[in-house]
Order: structure tokens, then C-alpha cells, then sequence
């Protein structure tokens, strides 16, 4: 997440929905101070709404297919070079012996391609919201990610990205839950 070089200033009325998002992840873990949760949440934003504005074109439709089939392509040349790898480098890089992480990339490289091929652009923002809300619980709540807090958190993040008042965010948000139960425990390697 840190790696996001976003700094596009977001409107007044932004700040707000961000407050709200903030102190929604109460009680904090410790670990981070408001400041810190203050640029995260913002960074998470921008990249919602720039993905919401960029969303329905075309070009992007096509670029994010395009994209999906090549990161698919060098994961799966990855996975195919590790299993030859000797064990020294196996254990420097730390990898997981069933590569399950690169199985999860090959799998929503193929999603990504198969709904922008199948379905069109339906309006993933949602999808997107909860995968941030439960995020930002994950990482920065002393309190683990619930649905109920979930459910307060990304429809704040929804409104503040759609400048649309938020609707039935439950289905997506239940979906990303049932989902993490497949991530790895270790929130702090874990980015949106």
C-alpha cells in the first residue's frame, strides 16, 4: 500500500467521509498513529475513485484484460522456474512450497479477464470498497474484520469515491470475507 504514489488532493467534502473511516477502524491496534492511518485512508480513496472514474471505458476495458493475460503469463513462468529452483533460493525468497500466492495472482488475473471478456464492466466499486474496508480493519483495528464493521466502513469509502449515496454494499462485503479466509494471517504484508 505504501508503494502508491498517489497525491492527488482530495475535495472538502472528502475529509469528512475520511474522519468517519478513521475512527470507524477504532479502536486502533497501537501499532500507527492517526497520521499515519490518515495517509493510508487517503491513498486507498484516491485509488477507488480513480479506478471508479477510469472504470467503464473502453480503452481501460481493454488495457485491463491485456494486462491481466501478461501478469497471468510471467506468474505462471515464475511458478514454472521455482519449482526447478534449487532449495538455497526457495528458502532466501522465503516462498511458500505450494506457491499458493502465485496460484491467487493466476486466479484474479484470470477473473479480471474473464469478466471484462463475459460480463462487460459491471459496477465493481463496490467489490472494490469492501476489499478496502476489510483492509483497513485488518491492518490498522485492534478488532478483527467483521461484516458488521465492514459494513461500516465501505459504504463510507463508496460515497466518498461516487459522490453516490451507498447502496446494499453487503452482498460484496460478504463475498471479500468469505474470500480472506484464504489470505495469510500477516496483515502487514498484505496490500489492496
Amino acid at each position: 500500500m505504501d508503494s502508491i504514489d498517489k497525491t492527488t488532493p482530495l475535495p472538502a467534502t472528502t475529509t469528512s467521509f475520511i474522519d468517519d473511516v478513521i475512527d470507524a477502524l477504532k479502536p486502533w491496534n497501537g501499532t500507527y498513529s492517526r497520521d499515519d492511518i490518515l495517509k493510508v485512508v487517503s491513498q486507498c480513496l484516491n485509488l477507488i475513485r480513480d479506478c471508479h472514474n477510469e472504470h467503464f471505458a473502453r480503452e481501460v476495458v481493454k488495457h485491463t484484460r491485456d494486462n491481466a493475460r501478461e501478469i497471468a503469463k510471467l506468474t505462471e513462468r515464475m511458478k514454472r522456474k521455482l519449482i526447478r529452483a534449487r532449495p538455497e533460493i526457495t528458502l532466501r525468497l522465503n516462498v511458500d512450497q505450494s506457491l499458493s500466492d502465485l496460484d491467487r495472482i493466476t486466479q484474479a488475473c484470470q477473473l479480471a479477464e474473464n469478466e471484462a471478456l463475459a460480463e462487460g464492466r459491471k459496477d465493481q466499486t463496490k467489490e472494490w470498497c469492501a476489499k478496502i474496508a476489510w483492509f483497513l480493519l485488518a491492518r490498522f483495528s485492534a478488532m478483527p474484520a467483521t461484516i458488521q464493521r465492514m459494513m461500516k466502513v465501505a459504504p463510507l469509502l463508496y460515497e466518498a469515491a461516487t459522490h453516490r449515496k451507498a447502496t446494499d454494499l453487503k452482498r460484496a462485503c460478504e463475498a471479500y470475507i468469505k474470500f480472506t479466509r484464504s489470505l495469510p494471517q500477516n496483515v502487514d504484508n498484505v496490500s489492496v
